[in-house]
């Protein structure tokens, strides 16, 4: 119901609202008949609805996050045309964990409400960077005389 109350406060268009409290109407009607609704103390009904209306704002945040991926991927979709899944899945790491905005938080960052590791040092952790080759002798004795010379 808090979920609906949120939405009832964005809708704009009035046949929308109309359904929208029609909804929110037809429920309260619904749990004011909830026998175990009424043994409960307006205490705890009052910690149960603020608990609601916090997972209410949560599912409204991560979806929106969700939505304006979807809008930047459609972008970049129409942009690069046939990207592989690979260069999706890099996009969408460098999106939730890499790109900041003004107040310096990640997308990851606000959606689980904590810092996480810093990418590029999990990178470093995860990635074994190839030893150089070890050069023939032939070419190294050329190398040698040119500095010679």
């Amino acid at each position: 119901m808090e979920y609906l109350k949120l939405c009832l406060q964005r809708t704009k268009k009035k046949k929308e609202k109309e359904s929208i409290r029609a909804t929110l109407h037809r429920l309260e009607e619904e749990l004011s008949k909830d026998v175990l609704r009424g043994q409960m103390t307006i205490g705890v009904q009052a910690v149960w609805k603020n608990k609601a209306l916090e997972c209410a704002h949560v599912f409204q945040r991560s979806s929106s996050c969700v939505e304006g991926r979807n809008g930047q991927l459609s972008l970049k979709f129409h942009a690069f045309r046939r990207m592989n899944e690979q260069t999706l899945k890099v996009l969408t790491i460098l999106h939730n964990f890499f790109i900041r905005r003004a107040d310096g938080t990640t997308a990851a960052e606000r959606f689980f409400e904590q810092k996480p590791r810093d990418l590029f040092t999990w990178l470093l952790d995860k990635v074994e960077l190839p030893r150089p080759r070890k050069k023939h002798r032939r070419l190294a004795k050329r190398a040698q005389e040119k500095l010679a010379a």
